[in-house]
């Protein structure tokens, strides 16, 4: 004896498949692009993230490369030649101020062309008159350099600098 509702049950099933089968064959090109899309914006970014890193990378090797010269007038001729993008410039800049000792003179022309740089971040800008208020020390009367603090002296707490000032 048969048990007609596991031929029901059965039939069922199979109408159901069908319906499923027939909803992947019209549906499923979108779930396919959807995955494609995912993987290739995951592959973008990070192809991207890469790039940054290795130019960030060669940037950083190009300054060591460019501070192991022997002598003041070296570095410098090398850090003129190190290429540097927008974000980058600022920090070359402060690298070439470092040679107060031997050469004054250019310490303080880079550390002015930082500050005089609009497109730098505020965090360099505010180093940049920092150092030079301490290069310059006692030569420079202590209002001026009241002054020059006073600009950079914010309530915000560090890593919180103000935004296009």
């Amino acid at each position: 004896m048969s048990n007609p509702e596991s031929f029901i049950d059965e039939v069922t099933e199979e109408v159901r498949r069908d319906k499923l089968f027939g909803l992947f064959r019209k549906y499923g090109w979108i779930a396919v692009l959807l995955i494609l899309l995912v993987v290739g914006a995951s592959a973008w970014s990070e192809w991207q993230k890469a790039r940054a890193l290795a130019e960030a990378e060669a940037f950083g090797d190009a300054l060591l490369t460019a501070m192991d010269a022997d002598t003041p007038e070296a570095r410098r001729a090398a850090l003129a030649t190190v290429p540097a993008t927008d974000a980058q410039r600022p920090i070359l800049r402060l690298v070439e101020a470092s040679d107060a000792a031997q050469d004054r003179a250019a310490t303080l022309a880079a550390l002015d062309a930082l500050i005089a740089d609009k497109a730098a971040p505020q965090a360099y800008h505010d180093l940049a008159v920092l150092r030079r208020v301490v290069l310059l020390g006692a030569e420079t009367p202590a209002a001026d350099r009241r002054t020059a603090l006073e600009g950079i002296a914010v309530a915000e707490g560090p890593g919180e600098y103000r935004e296009g000032a």
